[in-house]
């Protein structure tokens, strides 16, 4: 898809229901996010050349003005949990789905943690 086409579609996001747009930067995109568009979350995508960092500069460096949250390197599910993160300041089901999801992340940490107490770290 085109920048066009995303730009189009995105100033029409809040009349369709969407909140938040999560953007993948491949290579130097800087003036792919503007200000015309909804709250954006960054992706910053890996690239042969320089491993993802011109696509990291490249959507850390937006002009004042245009506010751009942004994940690690392939940060994809990060990215979509910061973006249900904020959308759940408005809408409790969402923020509920969070909740449940940050008690299964802490039962499963707790679960590898007795795993690697009982068979240690060599085993593990």
């Amino acid at each position: 898809m085109g920048p066009d086409v995303f730009f189009e579609y995105a100033k029409s996001a809040e009349a369709k229901g969407f909140g938040h747009f999560a953007g993948a930067a491949c290579g130097a995109s800087s003036g792919n996010v503007r200000g015309d568009l909804p709250d954006a979350v960054g992706i910053p995508m890996h690239t042969t050349s320089l491993g993802g960092r011109d696509s990291l500069y490249s959507i850390v460096q937006m002009p004042s003005g245009i506010p751009v949250a942004t994940v690690a390197i392939n940060g994809g599910a990060n990215a979509g949990l910061l973006a249900a993160k904020i959308l759940a300041t408005s809408d409790d089901a969402i923020l509920q789905k969070l909740k449940e999801y940050s008690k299964e992340l802490k039962e499963q940490v707790q679960a590898k943690d007795a795993r690697l107490q009982e068979v240690g770290y060599q085993n593990y």
